[in-house]
């Protein structure tokens, strides 16, 4: 068998297990191959999991139950004689590989490459900067806000330059980088570390690209240096050595870096752009920190309640850049998010006192429980519904004191559904907008979605509030 065979076998047989027991039977076959003794405290510092995590012990004993371990005991393990040839695959691809670098990779930041040139071109204007997704691209999130709706609602509701727009789940920066580029100062709040931490290098653009590039290529070199030799250096937790293939992550990041010069380079030839101010913090507390009447417009797509955990989709990025060092502070993130999700919830939310006496979200919540009534899931959705809104309702009352009489505030939501019944998200709005004293509110079709469970389609609104 060739050796790319036998690292093919062995990585596919990985990719069918979950990525936590990937993750630890990696851990285990170094071990073993190495005579030494796995230790839980490891493990729990390789994963993020607390060593007393039940979904870390529930792993280790899941990997035993499949055969790929098997347990002498308390903490010991050994390989089955039917998973050898397995683990010596593994052991192959994960110590066996010496990579090479490609030099060439770095240099491509001093030759402009045909779609660059075709931009420079193509971008006589700031909205061809918008319309060619300058910036836009540095980070790929799931959620993203279509933002050519930016410029659309910026020419429809006549904003001038200087003029504030915030969005109060800015998420990867979509809204700001749009406001910024057409001249906006733009505030965006976010309760996931993360996701400020990318809208703010998102919008910050006076920076000397003399000096990015130097840095970028003497970077570049610098680890080059050592890369050839990486298995000679001793890291804390083994992160570099366990993965899989170390060279695609250079070739990206080059990439990522050449793409951001090469941007930032376009976005300063117009030498004009609004600036942006983000906030680390939850959006049901906006007026705390942002002044009264200060704000031109809002526009933004909140959470749905659509029990999606949106700090999933970034727990790895969360660790890795040191905004979380243990499940605890992954839980102090959440608690502080909108409750769309039943993972978000806990014992003393009470974001549903504030919507009890909205008869069409109690009515709801009810019909979701009834249907659930005789399943063992689902459970807490009813709940959830009434947090959500909640939630959203303390939101509208908070994005009400920074707004400037006459302005408007566009939230972008989706209906949802459980068990066939629809969750008129949009209609919601109005009336919790109505209730708190906005002087109009009503909905304009944005799109329409189906969802991929059902036949029901599933309206995508623009729910439009004025002050």
């Amino acid at each position: 068998m060739s050796t790319s065979t036998k690292y093919s076998n062995s990585i596919m047989k990985s990719k069918k297990l979950p990525f936590l027991q990937s993750q630890i039977l990696d851990y285990f076959y170094l071990k073993i191959f190495e005579n030494k003794q796995p230790l839980i405290d490891e493990i729990s510092e390789l994963t993020g999991y607390p060593k007393d995590s039940k979904i870390l012990l529930n792993a280790i004993e899941l990997l035993d139950k499949k055969g790929f371990i098997q347990k002498i005991d308390a903490f010991s393990f050994k390989i089955s004689e039917d998973k050898r040839k397995f683990f010596d695959e593994t052991i192959e691809r994960l110590k066996g590989r010496k990579l090479s670098y490609n030099y060439e990779w770095i240099e491509q930041i001093d030759k402009p490459s045909n779609d660059q040139i075709s931009l420079f071109n193509r971008c006589d204007s700031i909205s061809d900067l918008n319309s060619y997704n300058i910036v836009h691209q540095w980070y790929d999130y799931l959620e993203d806000f279509p933002h050519h709706l930016l410029e659309e609602s910026i020419n429809k509701y006549d904003l001038k330059k200087g003029d504030v727009a915030l969005d109060p789940f800015c998420g990867s920066g979509t809204t700001l980088v749009s406001s910024n580029l057409f001249g906006l100062n733009a505030i965006g709040i976010d309760a996931n570390p993360l996701m400020c931490c990318v809208s703010e290098v998102k919008t910050t653009w006076d920076i000397d690209c003399h000096i990015l590039r130097q840095t970028f290529k003497s970077t570049a070199l610098k680890f080059l240096d050592i890369a050839q030799d990486i298995d000679d250096y001793a890291f804390k937790n083994d992160f570099l050595d366990i993965m899989p293939k170390k060279e695609p992550f250079f070739n990206v990041f080059c990439k990522k870096i050449i793409q951001v010069y090469k941007d930032l380079g376009l976005i300063q030839s117009f030498d004009t752009y609004g600036k942006t101010v983000i906030y680390n913090k939850s959006a049901t507390e906006a007026s705390s920190f942002i002044d009264e009447d200060s704000v031109d417009f809002i526009i933004t797509s909140p959470p749905y309640p659509n029990d999606l955990e949106y700090t999933r989709q970034t727990r790895l990025e969360l660790y890795l850049l040191g905004f979380v060092k243990n499940m605890d502070d992954v839980q102090k993130v959440k608690k502080t998010m909108i409750k769309g999700s039943t993972k978000l919830i806990y014992r003393d939310d009470s974001y549903s006192d504030y919507v009890k006496h909205f008869k069409s979200i109690q009515e709801v919540s009810e019909r979701v429980a009834n249907a659930l009534s005789d399943k063992n899931w689902g459970f807490d959705y009813p709940r959830m519904i009434k947090e959500y809104f909640g939630g959203m309702y303390i939101a509208l009352k908070e994005f009400y004191k920074v707004m400037k009489k006459g302005s408007y505030n566009l939230q972008v939501v989706g209906d949802q559904t459980y068990k066939n019944i629809v969750i008129p998200v949009g209609k919601i709005f109005v009336e919790m907008a109505n209730d708190i004293g906005y002087s109009d509110a009503h909905i304009e079709l944005f799109r329409t979605r189906r969802s991929t469970t059902h036949e029901i389609p599933l309206p995508e609104e623009i729910v439009v509030i004025k002050k």
